[in-house]
């Protein structure tokens, strides 16, 4: 007998939870008042007015152009490859490689034995202009920043065809070492 109280008693105890969470009154028991009419409660919901909606972050302001790195060339997040054939390259490196020379043949003259190669890295513009151009360090062996610094000026004033779709990087290996002085003609 005491464990059926037990029960009923934490059955009552969760009813009454449920009933006070849902706010309805406690049920009327048949000693308290006479029955009444049986009515019926409706739930509804609405949806309440969530207020103003938050403000929006302040636009940002427009971010200023990235400062170029050198020479002319901005990073950018655009895709700005290009494309040019090399069939339209290498006839106007080649075709200055007299200039190339000289750049060589002046740092030999201070330093005989001066020998090695260089990889150049051309950016060619839309425009067909070379707005920067470096030496790949990692893929050169001529020590000589005089020889980096010519070959690199060198480069700028190169003129290819214009590219299509943007810009076209290349790169250029160039190997230099001293000609063998031939026999003195009398």
């Amino acid at each position: 007998m005491k464990a059926k109280l037990l029960n009923i008693r934490a059955v009552g105890v969760t009813g009454c939870l449920l009933l006070a969470a849902c706010e309805l009154p406690p049920p009327e028991t048949a000693e308290s008042e006479p029955a009444k009419e049986t009515t019926t409660t409706e739930v509804t919901f609405t949806q309440t007015d969530p207020g103003p909606e938050p403000e929006p972050p302040p636009p940002s302001e427009a971010t200023p152009p990235p400062e170029p790195i050198e020479d002319g060339v901005s990073p950018t997040d655009e895709q700005t490859r290009g494309r040019l054939p090399a069939s339209k390259i290498a006839p106007v490196l080649q075709a200055h490689g007299p200039q190339f020379n000289q750049c060589y043949a002046k740092a030999l003259a201070a330093a005989p034995g001066l020998k090695g190669s260089v990889t150049l890295l051309i950016v060619i513009s839309p425009e067909g202009t070379v707005p920067h151009a470096e030496v790949v360090s990692e893929r050169t062996t001529l020590d000589s920043p005089e020889v980096h610094a010519c070959l690199v000026e060198e480069a700028k004033t190169l003129r290819f065809d214009k590219p299509v779709g943007g810009r076209v990087v290349t790169h250029y290996p160039l190997e230099f070492k001293p000609t063998p002085a031939g026999p003195l003609a009398p």
